[in-house]
């Protein structure tokens, strides 16, 4: 049974297999530092994007006045911060989300090098 999970983001589209690349499993495994470490670099730019979003979804946000001081405009006023405070609070739940995974990646790292020299120093001695 194999699983391979696709993520999409934006028009890039990444296979958990081409993710997780380096790591092979046979007769035994490699660990590929750098793969993670630019996997880990690409997420922390995916979470600037996410975060520079939010800023411009928040003062979009403020600046939402309606045309003329009548019920329609005003009601159509309300609905557009509305729906941006929708924007928002999706923005939010992907960034927690694209947080988490980097924080899971970040101390999967850490586990895989300390592990990587605690198995080498074995062979050294």
């Amino acid at each position: 049974m194999s699983f391979n999970a696709v993520f999409t983001y934006g028009n890039r589209t990444d296979t958990a297999n081409s993710i997780l690349r380096g790591v092979e499993m046979a007769a035994g495994y490699t660990f590929d530092a750098d793969a993670l470490a630019d996997r880990i670099r690409q997420l922390e730019d995916i979470l600037g994007r996410v975060d520079d979003n939010n800023q411009m979804l928040s003062l979009a946000a403020s600046t939402v006045v309606p045309p003329s001081q009548d019920g329609p405009a005003g009601a159509q006023a309300k609905a557009t911060v509305m729906s941006i405070a929708l924007a928002i609070s999706h923005n939010k739940a992907m960034r927690d989300y694209a947080q988490a995974y980097l924080d899971q990646l970040c101390k999967a790292a850490g586990c895989y090098v300390a592990q990587e020299d605690e198995t080498g120093a074995v062979f050294v001695r």
